[in-house]
């Protein structure tokens, strides 16, 4: 067995009381959440989670359009359908679906031919 070393740390009661319930549930110990933690830190060279004012719940950062995209949001060139079936409707009549390589008027990857 590798050797160990004692780690202490202070947190909020209700803030321990509550992640060792949610551990439990999954059936983890804290000491073995701080194992793996550090597992990670070590395999990343850093921290395993983004650390950011910005992240979600999820611990993801939220999509930030770069000034391209938020051009084309603001032009609105897209055209708009009442349903999914004018949608596919004009998907079927448009002429531009024959280069599937250009990804132009089309949303089917460039690998797979659309039904006609």
């Amino acid at each position: 067995m590798p050797k160990t070393a004692l780690f202490r740390a202070r947190v909020d009661a209700r803030r321990k009381k509550n992640a060792e319930r949610i551990l439990a549930k999954v059936g983890l110990t804290p000491g073995q959440l701080v194992n793996m933690v550090f597992a990670q830190v070590e395999l990343k060279n850093g921290l395993p989670f983004a650390v950011n004012a910005f992240a979600t719940d999820d611990g993801y950062l939220p999509h930030v359009p770069n000034a391209e995209t938020l051009k084309a949001i603001k032009e609105k060139a897209g055209k708009r359908f009442s349903s999914p079936e004018a949608f596919l409707a004009d998907l079927k009549s448009s002429k531009d679906r024959t280069d599937h390589r250009a990804g132009e008027g089309t949303f089917a990857p460039p690998h797979r031919k659309l039904r006609a």
